[in-house]
């Protein structure tokens, strides 16, 4: 992936010269024989490398310092398939720099300029960002659902809003023309996904810890499959709602939209 070529070659000429492997109990950087253990190593930066529009083909660039001042990175694809080891370590390191910010630099984003070279960008890191899955909180199974699911902690924080409550997010899902009575949305970034794209960018982005969270990701990781399903779930959803007398949310304002 040329992007990624291009931004470790930058990294390289900035001294974050090594790739460090995946012994994530004792680390190491690539091609040395001395370990180091993962309380020695220094979380500097996070870049964010954007592969693609499906969140799932994102990478993570976590740039390493050890105490004996060797750097490097560490790659951690945003994909359920990353080596449940790295994303333990990623974990202890977020950790440590919960509680050591003063060590940690201003994060960078990546941004590609009109002459296709690679140029970091100061901004908030991605471990910072909350994302936010906003759905009707007085359905029993979308809560129990929507407290269930996590995400990777280098994607950022998920952070639940109930659709009935009045938040500047649920203005902007209908402004955007959005029925939250007929789906979730997800809020990542800039970008609204809404119904069975909602819950298929949520299983992309979850974590591998747990039985729930990995089955969701081998039933919703297909968007074909999240279309195909979604319909239905919303469709008993519905039924469930009607049987314990909840009425809609009806946030577009709908004329005879009360009722279920």
């Amino acid at each position: 992936m040329r992007d990624l070529a291009e931004l470790l070659e930058q990294l390289r000429q900035e001294g974050f010269d090594r790739s460090f492997g995946g012994e994530f109990d004792h680390l190491s950087p690539a091609r040395e024989s001395s370990d180091q253990n993962a309380g020695s190593v220094r979380l500097v930066d996070v870049v964010q490398l954007d592969a693609g529009t499906d969140p799932g083909d994102d990478v993570t660039v976590f740039l390493l310092e050890t105490d004996s001042g060797v750097r490097g990175y560490l790659l951690v694809p945003d994909s359920f398939h990353t080596d449940p080891g790295k994303v333990r370590f990623v974990d202890e390191l977020m950790a440590s720099k919960r509680t050591d910010r003063d060590h940690l630099h201003a994060s960078y984003i990546r941004e590609k300029p009109q002459h296709g070279t690679v140029t970091l960008a100061k901004g908030p890191t991605m471990t910072d960002r909350e994302i936010l899955l906003i759905y009707d909180a007085e359905c029993p199974v979308c809560d129990v659902y929507c407290r269930l699911v996590r995400i990777r902690a280098s994607v950022g924080k998920l952070k639940l809003v109930d659709a009935r409550e009045s938040t500047a997010v649920m203005d902007e899902v209908t402004r955007a023309g959005l029925d939250i009575d007929q789906g979730m949305v997800l809020k990542i970034g800039e970008e609204l996904y809404y119904g069975s794209d909602a819950i298929h960018a949520l299983a992309l982005i979850s974590s591998p810890s747990g039985l729930f969270n990995r089955l969701n990701y081998w039933v919703f990781r297909s968007q074909v499959l999240s279309r195909s399903i979604y319909p239905l779930l919303r469709f008993f959803r519905n039924l469930l709602l009607k049987a314990l007398r909840k009425t809609r949310i009806n946030n577009l304002r709908l004329d005879g939209n009360d009722r279920f």
